[in-house]
């Protein structure tokens, strides 16, 4: 009887565990970034939305990443705008915090384009974590995520 009520603890145990395990996975799963589809128009809310691109295909050394951002409720149909802050950061996720690079704001350029250069130092997975601000407030984020 005492080895029965041995293995249920240890059932019970094990079973607890990983049901605790299911919960801190299910609570992760609900803080994951926002990933962002390359080359399609992501809506950041009533009034904008953005796209971005690699003009050259990311290999080692620096890469740029181009992000067009568009203002909806223009008069024009989608005018660009460089109204908003961005701010961007990008590390490897598998080696986190190795080459990572703190949040910066992104620069345009002439065209109103928003380039941010990305060292990448090594092959392997890449995360950029984007931004977006409005007077101060962060209204959108998202993550990039690319492989070299």
């Amino acid at each position: 009887m005492q080895k029965c009520w041995l293995g249920l603890s240890v059932l019970f145990l094990v079973f607890g565990l990983s049901v605790g395990g299911y919960a801190a996975h299910k609570d992760k799963a609900a803080a994951e970034p926002n990933i962002l589809p390359a080359n399609k128009n992501i809506k950041i809310n009533d009034r904008y939305s953005f796209q971005y691109e690699f003009p050259k295909k990311p290999r080692l050394g620096t890469a740029v990443l181009k992000i067009l951002v568009y203002d909806t409720q223009s008069q024009l149909s989608e005018q660009r705008s460089s109204n908003l802050t961005i701010l961007g950061s990008y590390d490897m996720p598998s080696m986190r915090g190795h080459h990572a690079s703190p949040p910066q704001p992104i620069k345009t350029n002439r065209l109103g384009d928003y380039l941010f250069p990305v060292d990448l130092v090594m092959r392997g997975e890449w995360e950029i974590v984007l931004s977006f601000q409005e007077n101060g407030q962060e209204i959108y984020s998202g993550v990039v995520l690319l492989k070299v």
